[in-house]
């Protein structure tokens, strides 16, 4: 793909030319000049962010101090231990909220 700085490019046109005589006479013609309506009148879409890994998932979720991002990333770190460990998700999730289920009774029976 042509870079933004190259001199005989043009952006509207999504053309190269060859050198810059032929390019002067490109940006003359109506052909150019209608696109660069069509590009000028269009808004810029911003580029979509690319997706995050699951630690960088996990990291964004650890600033928050909200009960619920915090238990987000657990599950995050538990289903990564799941996979590296080659066990099956679901399964491991069930057995941490028993766990979680087991932990809260005796607490509440306190």
């Amino acid at each position: 793909m042509p870079s933004a700085q190259d001199d005989t490019y043009c952006k509207a046109c999504k053309k190269k030319f060859n050198n810059a005589a032929t390019f002067k006479n490109h940006l003359n013609s109506a052909k150019h000049i209608a696109n660069e309506k069509k590009f000028k009148s269009k808004p810029q879409q911003p580029k979509q962010q690319a997706k995050q890994t699951p630690i960088q998932e996990i990291e964004n979720l650890l600033q928050s101090s909200d009960l619920w991002s915090l238990f987000q990333a657990l599950i995050l770190c538990i289903e990564i231990d799941d996979i590296v460990r080659g066990r099956p998700i679901y399964s491991t999730l069930l057995n941490h909220k028993n766990y979680l289920d087991m932990i809260l009774r005796s607490s509440n029976s306190l």
